[in-house]
This record gives C-alpha cells, structure tokens and sequence, in this order.
C-alpha cells in the first residue's frame, strides 16, 4: 500500500482516472459535455497538479498544462450548469 501512495502511485492513479474519463466518452457511455467526464478530468489534473509540484524537482511542463486541463474542465462545467 505504502507503494501506491509515492509519486510513481499517485501519478498512475490519476491517469487512471483520465483515461476511464476519456474510454467513457468515447464509449458514448457519458457526454463530453457533462459533469462526469469534466469532473474525471477535473481531479486527475488535479492530482497531477499537486503530484508533479511535491516532487524535490518540480515537474513544471505536466503541472501546466494540468492546470490548463482544468481550466477547461471547470469552464465546461459552468456552462453545463448554465
């Protein structure tokens, strides 16, 4: 267990969750547009947000383009709830 929760763990886990986000969607199982896909997208990058900058040497090109991931993800979200 202890090995799942380093870096290593943690950063698989996340793209765990973007990839069942993205097999889902492409499944036509849920909408592109909707909560679950964007929510998925919303915490994988935000994992890997938080991931890529606790290491010692900050991974700053994954951390950035994360935070660009949910940017989108809450953008679309907000215009669903609209």
């Amino acid at each position: 267990m202890k090995k799942f929760f380093s870096h290593t763990g943690v950063r698989w886990g996340a793209v765990i969750i973007l990839l069942l986000a993205y097999l889902l969607v492409s499944q036509g199982l849920i909408s592109g547009v909707g909560l679950v896909f964007n929510g998925l997208n919303c915490l994988g990058s935000m994992i890997m947000i938080a991931n890529s900058l606790s290491l010692p040497k900050k991974d700053w090109p994954v951390a950035v383009f994360n935070v660009v991931w949910v940017l989108i993800a809450v953008v679309t979200m907000v215009g669903a709830l609209l």
